[in-house]
């Protein structure tokens, strides 16, 4: 089958592509994959893939070289959710923002994004406390959770909100501020009230 497979045409035109995957083998005898590996064509992208790190007496890795392969290790996906820190910042929950605030700064997200999705909540919520014509254009979820949290805040403390988050919005573009501090910043501007 995998003979057929790599010895197969792309219709397209484009570099042909399989993924083998050998989470499940365990200690099973891989040699004859080994062997089909040193077969398979340069111009064909052939990727073993395993769930778990393999260990360097693993015959994949230990035979990489044999057939040119490139070993990368697999980051997991990330239990970060930007929505679930946004939602914690504007309801006020101090230990959960900061939480989830620690998820997004190990899976890397950058700061202007963060600082961004702050300004997307904080309107969202100024639409429901102003009432906005565009809080009507919500999704029915979204107008329930912004609605409750509207209660969180009076008008004066929401414009305030968007005072201070100008100013880190600007200082975080023009380098004013250090990225790794103004997030922090934001999230107290809010809990801080």
């Amino acid at each position: 089958m995998m003979r057929e497979v790599v010895g197969g045409i792309d219709m397209f035109g484009g570099k042909a592509m399989v993924v083998f995957d050998v989470s499940k083998m365990g200690r099973s005898n891989v040699d004859v994959y080994i062997e089909f590996l040193q077969e398979v064509p340069e111009d064909f992208l052939f990727v073993v893939f395993s769930a778990k790190e393999l260990t360097a007496a693993n015959a994949f890795n230990k035979n990489a070289g044999k057939f040119g392969a490139k070993t990368m290790p697999f980051k997991g996906v990330s239990k970060a959710n930007i929505f679930k820190f946004v939602d914690c910042v504007f309801d006020l929950n101090r230990s959960g923002t900061y939480k989830e605030l620690q998820r997004l700064i190990l899976a890397d997200e950058d700061a202007v994004y963060l600082m961004t999705m702050l300004e997307y909540g904080l309107r969202s919520i100024s639409y429901a406390k102003f009432d906005s014509p565009a809080f009507n254009k919500l999704a029915p979820f979204v107008k329930s959770k912004v609605q409750r949290q509207a209660n969180n805040f009076t008008e004066e403390q929401l414009i305030n909100i968007y005072g201070r988050f100008y100013e880190l919005d600007r200082d975080l573009k023009f380098g004013g501020v250090p990225p790794e501090v103004t997030v922090p910043l934001a999230i107290e501007s809010v809990l801080g009230l």
